[in-house]
């Protein structure tokens, strides 16, 4: 559709902007989330890195981030959409362990 809605290649970002909040998707807001808990050099990473001083905070968002997927998986419209974001759940779940044990001192960097 935003192909339609341009008529010059400097409209595109616009264009985007405008038609992309009705196009959202759970599992486009699932992703997000989890590329956002995962950024480089946000408080998840430093930790998995060995930053054990941010771990509360880090434990904190991946509960946050869990709690948010998990309701965004309810709201998933379909069985394949509902599966992906299963598996970021998974993939979640997963980080979450490595910075409890990062905390914990039970993993070795």
């Amino acid at each position: 559709m935003e192909w339609l809605c341009w008529d010059t290649p400097d409209q595109i970002p616009t264009v985007r902007a405008k038609i992309l909040p009705y196009c959202r998707t759970p599992l486009m807001d699932a992703q997000e989330a989890m590329d956002a808990l995962l950024a480089p050099g946000g408080t998840v990473e430093l930790v998995r890195v060995g930053d054990r001083g941010k771990g509360v905070q880090a434990i904190q968002q991946c509960e946050a981030a869990l709690t948010e997927m998990k309701n965004l998986q309810n709201s998933a419209t379909d069985t394949a959409m509902s599966a992906k974001i299963g598996e970021l759940i998974q993939q979640l779940e997963s980080v979450k362990q490595d910075v409890v044990a990062v905390v914990t001192g039970t993993r070795r960097l």
